[in-house]
């Protein structure tokens, strides 16, 4: 599936920008001692911070997503049933309504011909 696919590559995608911040702080750890650490950390901080926190607004979004697609089709699916049996009601009441009217009809007619041969 289309979606299954997409959904695995954003997670490689996350996962690789998480794998990539930490390589990034290890390395210069291991070059420069927790001073430089510290200030390359003090220095895109709060860039990581909004990257990270976006990565699970992403995920829980897709879901939310997903689910309010799930509801709409199905709520189209309901209201193109009821149109459905709106339409076959109306078909039924014009039958009833134009059954009505020819007795209607057909008895104004009886009882003008028993007026007029009187």
């Amino acid at each position: 599936m289309s979606g299954d696919g997409l959904s695995w590559k954003s997670t490689f995608i996350a996962l690789a920008l998480i794998a990539l911040v930490a390589a990034m702080f290890i390395a210069v750890f291991y070059s420069a001692g927790i001073d430089a650490a510290l200030k390359a950390w003090a220095a895109v901080g709060t860039i990581v911070g909004v990257i990270t926190g976006a990565i699970p607004t992403y995920f829980f979004g897709r879901a939310t997503t997903a689910s309010l697609r799930d509801q709409l089709g199905a709520s189209n699916q309901r209201l193109d049933e009821e149109r459905l049996a709106r339409s076959r009601d109306q078909d039924e009441f014009r039958g009833r309504l134009a059954d009505s009217i020819n007795r209607y009809e057909t008895l104004i007619r009886h009882l003008s011909r028993e007026d007029a041969g009187s």
